[in-house]
């Protein structure tokens, strides 16, 4: 499962996860800024472009943001 935090934890905004030019999926913040994508079954694709993306498109009182996510292996 992929995850998201917004740090000023506003809740019920879209953070939209992508990996290369694909998108996964959008997800809603909860009440403590953390949206997820379920995208178990994009890891071969997540992997292979080295990481996703979740990216805020702001809102009237916040900017916009963007971070990358790198994929762990053990």
């Amino acid at each position: 499962m992929l995850t998201a935090t917004l740090t000023d934890l506003d809740t019920g905004q879209p953070v939209t996860f992508t990996t290369g030019s694909t998108t996964l999926c959008t997800s809603l913040t909860n009440a403590q800024g953390v949206a997820t994508c379920p995208a178990t079954l994009a890891l071969p694709l997540i992997i292979l472009n080295g990481g996703y993306t979740a990216t805020y498109a702001g809102g009237p009182n916040y900017q916009p943001a963007t971070a990358h996510g790198a994929v762990i292996t053990i």
